[in-house]
């Protein structure tokens, strides 16, 4: 379990990860990406690699999540969501701070002219 704590890949492996899990199996998730199956495959066996865990397990009709590969997607999503809140926030600020400051000049170009 320390493994997933200190995975430092970046965020392009949760993306395949989720498509394996919602479609069961390498070829659909890939065709749905986008990307070769082997591709995909390397990334998800490299991640496992990394994680020293199996995220899934391979049956011959498709792969279904391990433990692991649970705790990894709920974990994810624990730290996503508060940064996806974080970063729409920033956006918030970042948008009233332009809108102020063009109300700003508006009332100054009103007192020029």
């Amino acid at each position: 379990m320390q493994a997933f704590l200190g995975h430092q890949r970046p965020d392009f492996d949760f993306p395949l990860v989720i498509a394996i899990a919602d479609h069961g199996s390498l070829r659909s998730a890939a065709q749905h990406l986008g990307l070769a199956q082997p591709a995909l495959t390397r990334s998800i066996r490299q991640l496992e690699r990394e994680l020293k865990a199996d995220l899934f397990e391979r049956h011959a009709r498709g792969m279904a999540l391990t433990a692991y590969g649970e705790v990894f997607i709920l974990g994810r999503e624990a730290w996503t969501g508060p940064a996806m809140l974080l970063q729409n926030q920033c956006k918030e600020i970042k948008y009233d701070i332009f809108n102020g400051a063009n109300r700003l000049r508006q009332r100054r170009s009103r007192r020029t002219h």
